[in-house]
């Protein structure tokens, strides 16, 4: 698999992430005049994905302060039903919440409560 592609299922799988703890991106564009950007992202390959294989996305929040998040993201193999444990692919990236000029912008009330839920903290 070509490495760019590492970003895209990473993307999206933040992207669904963010929908799953009731975060819509256009809505919080529309809403809060805000969204989130890659400000830094590290990337680790450890082993390939081929063609057809069936991968999944795991996506751990870390210190959500400010304008940012950081985040960690991992994706691993499936094989029989089951993701296994070690990593082909772990990406450590710092978010931005940004406004629509391009500007860092402190994270949504909402959003911060969601990211809090999420973590089990205040």
């Amino acid at each position: 698999m070509y490495h760019a592609n590492y970003l895209n299922f990473a993307e999206r799988a933040r992207t669904e992430f963010l929908r799953l703890v009731g975060i819509g991106q256009d809505a919080m564009r529309r809403e809060d005049g805000a969204g989130f950007a890659v400000r830094r992202c590290e990337i680790d390959f450890r082993a390939p994905a081929r063609l057809d294989d069936v991968l999944e996305v795991r996506t751990v929040l870390r210190d959500p302060r400010g304008a940012r998040v950081s985040a960690v993201q991992s994706i691993h193999m499936v094989t029989g039903g089951q993701a296994d444990e070690d990593w082909l692919v772990r990406l450590d990236l710092m978010l931005a919440c940004i406004n629509q000029n391009g500007r860092p912008v402190r994270l949504p009330e909402r959003v911060r409560t969601a990211f809090a839920d999420v973590l089990g903290t205040d």
